[in-house]
């Protein structure tokens, strides 16, 4: 329902949903933008359903920030995590299964060295707990 305005990954325990923070975001803010609302909306309505323990993830490029409110690419990345993570709430989203991180640009998923790399870089996170079959080990002797 959400189309190509997000990129999912599934693991072992876990499905991440990958948001450009273009689509979000003006640059160097943590203001949602109207685009952003919208899709912020979409989404809560589809998180509500799910029981999974979920993390809003804020993540930048390595191009340092240092504005008087955002004085590192450590507290945009947190502000937009939580700005996010807020937003999920006001929409329905219980509160006690749901946290905001900010990674700043130490979770790169591409290279750094491109405009293309870095626009990459720049995204919200939303990682969902899933539950995983209980792995057996043998008893101990």
């Amino acid at each position: 329902v959400l189309g190509d305005r997000l990129e999912m990954t599934v693991h072992r325990g876990t499905v991440s949903l990958d948001i450009s923070d273009s689509i979000l975001f003006g640059p160097a803010s943590a203001a949602l933008s109207a685009e952003g609302l919208a899709l912020l909306n979409e989404l809560a309505t589809v998180l509500q359903t799910l029981p999974y323990q979920l993390s809003v993830e804020g993540h930048t490029d390595n191009v340092p920030i240092q504005t008087a409110r955002y004085p590192s690419n450590w507290e945009l990345s947190s502000a937009r995590a939580a700005r996010v993570t807020r937003k999920l709430i006001e929409q329905g989203v219980a509160a006690d299964r749901i946290r905001a991180v900010g990674y700043g640009d130490t979770r790169p998923r591409s290279d750094n060295d491109s405009a293309e790399g870095r626009a990459k870089n720049r995204r919200v996170t939303f990682v969902l707990q899933v539950e995983t079959e209980p792995v057996s080990t043998p008893p101990l002797r």
